[in-house]
This record gives C-alpha cells, sequence and structure tokens, in this order.
C-alpha cells in the first residue's frame, strides 16, 4: 500500500477546472472584463442590492468569492509566520477533514484520533474507507486533554497515515507546547521570584517576572513579598546540593537547607500561604535495599544534603497538620539538560552533575571528566543513576499545583524520575555519541556518600497526576545539556 494517495505520486496531481475569476487573474496578471461564467448577472438581484445596501455590498454578491481565499491566508501566514501554501482554508472544518483524508489516504489507510474528538472526522474516514483507531483522553482533575504521547505511540505502532490532533468540540481549544524551565509563566501563572544570586543569575529570571534579591530567611523582605504579589503558593528550590560538601560541611547544610527552611515555612504560615511545593530529593533514601525505590522505602540518608531534606520534609509534613496548608515533596532524583529553547539551563561554576561536567569536557571547558568509583556492585562497576530532564521535572510541579489547588486537604510526596537507571560509563559512552568525539576519563577513588545505585519507581507520580514525561531519551537530554552549554559560552563571551 502506498503512503499516500495514488494521485500525490509520480505527477501532478489533480487541479480545479476552474479556480475562479479571482485566482484566473492573478495567474493571467490582468482583470477579466466578461465575467458571465462567474454566474453574475447583469441586473438583478444586484440592482435592488446597490439601491437597498449600497454598491460596496452589492458587489460582494455579485459573484463566487476568491476560490484561493488569498486575503485570508495572506493574514493567518502574517499571524502564524507560516509560508501561504501552507494554508488552506476552505468552508469549514468539514469540507477541509475530507479534503485532507482524501488527499493522504486510500481505503484502508490507518487514521488516529481521539475517542469522543469531533465525531464528524470519523463519519469522514468511514466514508473514505479508512481503518479509524481511537485513543482516550488524558483525563484527570482539572485535565481533559488528547493523549500525545499514546497518539504518537498508536501512530507508530499501526503506521497511520494521519493522526487527527484537532479538538473542535472543546469550546476552549487545546494547546500543546513543550514544558520547560519557565513552566509556570508559560502556563499563564503570576510568579515571583526570591533569590539571593549566591549560586543564581539574575539573567536566568525572565524580565517581566519580579525578582528581589535577598534571603529566604529574611521574614520582612517575604512579608514585602506575600503582600505586593499576593502569594497564594511557594515553590521552594533553594538550597545547598553538592553531596561530597554536605560530608565535609555538614553546619553548612544544616543552616541553609533546615534552618532556613523552617523560617520560609513560618514566613508562609504567617502570610496564608495555602500551597507549597518543596523540591526534595532521592537521597532520603541513602542506600535503599531494593531497586527501584518507591516512596514508602525507609528512608535512611547516608549524607548531611539527604537528612537537610528529610527534616525539611518533617517540617512541612508538621506545619501543614497543624495551620491548614497542604503541600507536597517532590523527590528529584538525577536532574539533567536545559531548556529545550536554550531559555535556561544550569549555569553555576564548579558543578558536580555528570551530564554538566562532561558537556563542559566536551566544549573545552574542563579537560577531562573524573569517573569517582569504579568498585560498586553494579554491572561496570561506576554508580548507577536515574536521569530526569528539568523540563519534565519543571512540568511535574506545575501539575503537582494543579492538583494541591484542585485537593486543597490533600498532600503529596512523590518520586521523580524516569525508573530507569544510566552507570556513569554508560553516560560518557552516550556523551560521545551526541557529541561525536571522545571525552577523556580519569578514574578516581568513590566520593563520601555516594550510594552505589538509586534508581526511582516513578508508579505514584504517574498515577497521581497527568505527567507524561517528553524528554525521557537519554540523548535529548545531553543534547539540550550541550545546547545550553554552548550558548552560556556565547553568553559569557568566552
Amino acid at each position: 500500500m502506498s503512503r499516500y494517495a495514488r494521485h500525490l505520486l509520480g505527477r501532478q496531481g489533480p487541479t480545479n477546472p476552474f479556480p475562479g475569476l479571482k485566482a484566473l487573474e492573478r495567474r493571467l496578471g490582468r482583470r477579466i472584463p466578461h465575467r458571465l461564467g462567474s454566474n453574475e448577472g447583469l441586473d438583478m438581484p444586484h440592482r435592488a442590492l446597490t439601491a437597498r445596501f449600497g454598491d460596496e455590498f452589492a458587489e460582494l454578491a455579485r459573484g463566487y468569492g476568491d476560490a484561493e481565499a488569498l486575503g485570508v491566508r495572506q493574514r493567518l501566514g502574517d499571524a502564524l509566520g507560516s509560508p501561504l501554501e501552507s494554508l488552506l482554508v476552505d468552508a469549514g472544518a468539514d469540507s477541509l477533514i475530507a479534503l485532507t483524508l482524501r488527499a493522504c489516504c486510500e481505503p484502508g489507510s490507518p487514521v488516529i484520533a481521539s475517542a469522543g474528538t469531533y465525531p464528524t472526522f470519523g463519519y469522514f474516514a468511514a466514508g473514505q474507507g479508512c481503518r479509524l483507531s481511537e485513543v482516550a483522553y488524558q483525563n484527570a482533575p482539572g485535565l481533559l486533554a488528547p493523549d500525545l504521547e499514546a497518539l504518537a505511540e498508536r501512530a507508530h505502532r499501526e503506521d497511520a497515515h494521519l493522526v487527527y490532533l484537532a479538538n473542535p468540540d472543546n469550546p476552549g481549544g487545546h494547546l500543546h507546547d513543550d514544558a520547560a524551565v519557565l513552566a509556570l509563566r508559560d502556563a499563564g501563572w503570576p510568579v515571583a521570584v526570591i533569590d539571593n544570586l549566591s549560586t543564581g543569575f539574575a539573567f536566568a529570571v525572565p524580565e517581566d517576572v519580579p525578582l528581589y534579591e535577598g534571603d529566604i530567611s529574611d521574614s520582612i523582605l517575604l512579608e514585602q513579598i506575600f503582600a505586593e504579589q499576593g502569594i497564594k503558593a511557594i515553590m521552594h528550590f533553594a538550597g545547598s546540593i553538592i553531596v561530597p560538601e554536605s560530608v565535609e560541611n555538614p553546619q553548612k547544610y544544616y543552616d541553609n537547607n533546615t534552618v532556613r527552611s523552617r523560617a520560609l515555612i513560618e514566613a508562609a504560615v504567617a502570610g496564608g500561604v495555602e500551597h507549597f511545593i518543596f523540591s526534595s530529593t532521592a537521597a532520603t533514601y541513602g542506600t535503599p535495599e531494593t531497586s527501584p525505590v518507591s516512596e514508602d522505602s525507609p528512608k535512611r540518608p547516608i549524607n548531611p544534603y539527604g537528612w537537610s531534606k528529610l527534616m525539611t520534609e518533617q517540617m512541612l509534613s508538621d506545619a501543614s497538620a497543624a495551620h491548614g496548608f497542604n503541600f507536597c515533596a517532590l523527590r528529584y532524583f538525577n536532574v539533567a539538560g536545559a531548556d529545550p529553547q536554550a531559555r535556561t539551563g544550569q549555569s553555576t561554576a564548579g558543578a558536580t552533575h555528570l551530564i554538566k561536567v562532561a558537556c563542559e569536557a566536551a566544549t573545552g571547558k574542563r579537560d577531562g571528566v573524573a569517573v569517582f568509583g569504579t568498585d560498586y556492585d553494579t554491572p561496570d562497576g561506576t554508580g548507577v543513576r536515574d536521569y530526569i530532564h528539568v523540563s519534565d521535572l519543571a512540568n511535574a510541579h506545575l501539575l503537582a499545583l494543579e492538583a494541591l489547588i484542585e485537593q486543597p486537604g490533600r498532600s503529596l510526596t512523590m518520586n521523580c524520575g524516569y525508573g530507569r537507571g544510566f552507570s556513569v560509563l554508560e553516560v560518557l559512552d552516550a556523551v560521545d555519541r551526541v557529541t561525536n568525539q571522545t571525552i577523556a576519563r580519569r578514574m578516581e577513588p568513590r566520593r563520601a556518600g555516594d550510594p552505589a545505585e538509586l534508581v526511582s519507581d516513578p508508579s505514584r507520580i504517574r498515577e497521581t497526576l497527568p505527567w507524561r514525561p517528553k524528554h525521557a531519551d537519554l540523548g535529548d537530554i545531553i543534547a539540550h545539556a550541550l545546547q545550553w552549554e554552548r550558548k552560556l559560552s556565547e553568553l559569557r563571551g568566552e
């Protein structure tokens, strides 16, 4: 069976024998004076229309309209930034659906749509003799939308000739867009940022987002922000995150991650904040007895970093019970990648995250990558981690906020990972493939506080939220991180 209808293969397809006078005039480059072939009358009803409504209105009724809809397509092209040849205007959705099916499909061609979408699509698909396969909508509290991941999977499996994504029966429509680091802003939520800029950068905050330079332990500043911005929800990302450093300097981590989190929680209670999302960590599990690790697994951190985060989780649980707000603790596994649009990414100097370090080496900022530990009880002896793209993580925060608002009496604790682990050497091999070069590797002893393997069981977040990762491929994670690393060099003039 051909991929498309046979009339589109190997030769020019059929043409309209009468495209209309306006289209013919454009092709000829001159006006056609005799217009009787366009059902134009010499007198009635045009004289009556002129008398009643004027010449301009009567001219509209004198013959057929512009079959090519040039004016409409020009305006659409200007608004969308699309070339004219990519736009088709017709009398309505029905005729466009029928035309698309005739152009792309033959009898027996598989086509995919969402179950419950505009039923006329199925009517025309049946009329064309197509084999229609339907996929259920994403359906969760506050969400009814086409399941793009399921549609794509079904299309690949059945070698579909056409996938119907439009959703005209939804009066609000549905916008498909990638989640990004700026997911809240992209989703239309009003956002304000507080950052002491000790490791962050002002350029990472969009110009239209208020930035308050200060510390989360500053109760006076927090009170000001809450009043000025009308804060109803907090996403708490502040903290120190380097595991070996936490072993060397535990006081710093208990102060920055725990004491200052307590101050923020206290300010949130005083300010009437209703929802709180906390960036916790898989380090709360320590060295798990089983892999993958679920949220109910024992929490036995093996480093001060993990303990500092677990203490904050407990404070949130106790404060929530006492004061009536709800919270979500998202236990991050290994966050990597960068905004796919290269708007932002990890920029801190001296980073220790493997993919960030490897991309720095690939762009000449380091002379190689240190591999800490080659004697772990893993297939190749190096540590195994579950890497999650930062944009998928950002989307999890957005969905978690919506879930907290939807059910204000419920709090959540969920793993944020893909449920799949890669060793250090596997990651470096993947970086070599993406960059088409070989990065130098130095084998070093184990670092203090590092477990052999840490892989998530993401069942709870997938069951609780309509979270469908879009960047779970390791190659994509590396490619986006590399793209940002190169842009960062440009921003810094390196």
